[in-house]
């Protein structure tokens, strides 16, 4: 999606970007609703910053809740326990199995012949992102219908949750930025997270709610940790209502300050 400074510019540039592609552009045009608020009191919240499946970064995590605290005290209705009738874990296995699906697609059949070997000694509870990456990428058409099923399911029980909160205030990754590692096996990279060195593939984790039920998310930045990284708070809403998400984010450059260009930038 689109990077900008301000709510206000992501807002056009959503307005220039989006819209039909060739195909349908004939008998289809895209009428995205307005925000379903614009001030916080208006504004109904569920936090879902904590989650033992993938906890975050300590101090990334205060800073959210924070945040939120922030928008509470500006008039938001904020339910601090509120969640789909689904877990983060059931999440993120559809969510990357599907997505190893697309991308290994493109894989060289070596590596594809490799993962349908390595599918054939797992466990049947193995969850872990290689598995997940080896289910993924050998899946069939059938398999790949039966896992679609399931998202359409996500995405049901995401438009029922839609009817009692406008956003759902989420971490956006594990952790704030990071140092560059660039070994080609993914599996053999980890990352620090409050001491505890953590699968490099847990970054995907937290984009998986949106991502995989088509739910548009904005990140709004919210503060920076005390070795100046900054952090963003992702703002996910209902399927379309891009701009409610937006109208978040705005809510909160005023409350907080907004973007603040780094040092040195």
């Amino acid at each position: 999606g689109p990077l900008a400074r301000s709510a206000e510019d992501l807002t056009l540039l959503l307005s220039l970007a989006a819209g039909p592609d060739w195909a349908d552009a004939a008998g289809w045009k895209l009428d995205l609703p307005a925000p379903r608020a614009t001030k916080p009191r208006e504004l109904r919240v569920a936090v879902w910053i904590e989650d033992d499946f993938c906890d975050i970064d300590a101090e990334s995590a205060e800073l959210l809740t924070n945040a939120a605290k922030a928008l509470e005290a500006s008039g938001a209705s904020v339910d601090w326990n509120a969640r789909p009738d689904l877990t983060l874990a059931e999440i993120t296995e559809c969510y990357l199995i599907l997505l190893h699906a697309q991308i290994g697609a493109g894989m060289p059949q070596s590596i594809r012949d490799h993962w349908a070997e390595m599918k054939k000694g797992l466990a049947a509870d193995d969850k872990s992102h290689a598995a997940l990456q080896a289910i993924g990428g050998t899946l069939s058409l059938a398999e790949r219908a039966i896992w679609k099923e399931t998202q359409a399911q996500f995405r049901w029980k995401w438009h029922q949750f839609f009817k009692s909160y406008d956003v759902v205030l989420a971490p956006v990754m594990m952790r704030p930025a990071f140092e560059h590692n660039h070994d080609s096996n993914w599996h053999k990279r980890v990352l620090e997270v409050n001491g505890v060195m953590r699968p490099y593939m847990d970054v995907l984790v937290w984009a998986g709610p949106a991502v995989v039920s088509y739910l548009p998310a904005s990140v709004a930045p919210v503060g920076v940790t005390s070795d100046g990284k900054p952090v963003g708070i992702q703002i996910i809403g209902p399927h379309l209502e891009d701009y409610t998400t937006i109208a978040v984010a705005a809510m909160f450059e005023e409350i907080l300050g907004g973007f603040t260009p780094p040092d040195g930038w």
